[in-house]
């Protein structure tokens, strides 16, 4: 254990928390990885009807909001509370969504690995690409913050997120959003590079998990108070 500096006050009970050590580290690290791999887990046996995988996700981020930013350990329950309470507002939005990522994801690969592709292709190319990763880093932001609702607001609806609120967080937040954009194309690409194909279907929960981090990060769900003194919301 590091000895305080002489400058250092101890705290009211007198004692100063012990040190974190290597065995400390290991065994919290550890109970992050079982968060990721059980969560991933869970999305992927509930998202198996494809219809369900928007509030599968929900469900996921309600987990790991609930345990990145108040510490909670349970990742059953959250995740059933979160797919239930959310299923039928965010099913239909949800899957228009995801199918233009897959939509505009798709163009960009087939421009650029076009056997003419000239000048026009690469730039179109380049539209599909930046119009997939924008709307994938909405959505990602929106069921974040659709999860934070589930655990926390839901018994307000007023306070309920709309479908847009993850594209309002990008300019507010915009050095998070690209901390969380970084992990949506990164995380992919370094499993693909990499060869991990049998371990592609914890991908969504290393997602999530630092889209996660990034929002409670940036403490979007603290939304700053108007005028008038009343605390505003994430709209």
């Amino acid at each position: 254990m590091r000895p305080p500096s002489q400058g250092t006050q101890p705290p009211p009970g007198g004692q100063f928390p012990p040190a974190e050590d290597l065995t400390d580290r290991i065994f919290r690290y550890g109970v992050e990885l079982v968060f990721i791999v059980l969560g991933g887990a869970l999305w992927l046996v509930c998202s198996l009807p494809i219809v369900t995988l928007p509030a599968a996700t929900v469900g996921l981020y309600t987990v790991l909001i609930a345990h990145v930013a108040d510490g909670d350990r349970h990742y059953v329950k959250p995740f059933f509370t979160g797919f239930r309470a959310s299923f039928r507002s965010v099913t239909v939005p949800g899957l228009v969504m995801v199918g233009l990522v897959g939509l505009t994801g798709f163009n960009a690969w087939y421009y650029a690995a076009s056997h003419r592709a000239g000048q026009l292709s690469w730039v179109l190319a380049g539209i599909q690409a930046v119009l997939c990763a924008a709307i994938a880093l909405g959505v990602s932001l929106y069921f974040a913050l659709a999860g934070r609702w589930v655990g926390h607001d839901s018994a307000r609806r007023a306070d309920r997120p709309s479908f847009l609120a993850g594209f309002r967080l990008i300019p507010r937040h915009p050095w998070w959003s690209l901390a969380a954009l970084a992990a949506i194309i990164g995380v992919p690409a370094i499993f693909i590079w990499l060869g991990m194909w049998q371990l592609m279907v914890f991908m969504v929960g290393v997602i999530a998990y630092i889209v996660t981090w990034a929002v409670a990060k940036a403490c979007v769900w603290r939304a700053p108070r108007p005028r008038g003194g009343t605390p505003g919301r994430v709209r």
